[in-house]
């Protein structure tokens, strides 16, 4: 059996670090998944572990875009009310950050932009000149 996911979405909350042991911890956080065609939402909870999770904690904040790659996994338990309960989330193996509102992103594209124009150019050879 095959269980993998990919999506991509916005955080709806920043992410919750936590440590579970001396040697692990898990980052909790939830996405909101846009489908354009339908306008529906789909929210998600999403964890992941260890370096990953510490540089989600680190990185990202509510609203920030992710791409996530991992897997579903499913929790059941009782509630107060004895009534069996149920939820889907995502276990993420990998988390790339895709766009983000934070101070650290605006100092980078800052810093670009101070340098001047010919520091920005890459230099092209001309296709004639190519030796192959």
């Amino acid at each position: 059996m095959l269980n993998r996911l990919t999506a991509i979405g916005n955080l709806t909350r920043d992410p919750e670090l936590k440590k579970v042991s001396d040697s692990m911890c898990v980052c909790k956080f939830s996405i909101a998944i846009n489908n354009v065609i339908k306008k529906s939402v789909v929210y998600l909870d999403v964890e992941c572990w260890n370096k990953t999770a510490i540089n989600c904690n680190k990185f990202l904040n509510k609203g920030s875009s992710v791409s996530i790659d991992g897997r579903l996994e499913l929790n059941q338990w009782q509630g107060k009310n004895g009534e069996k309960r149920s939820k889907i989330y995502c276990v993420a193996d990998l988390v790339h950050f895709l766009r983000s509102d934070s101070k650290q992103e605006t100092s980078v594209e800052q810093n670009y932009n101070n340098t001047s124009p010919t520091e920005n150019i890459i230099d092209e050879e001309d296709e004639d000149e190519v030796p192959f």
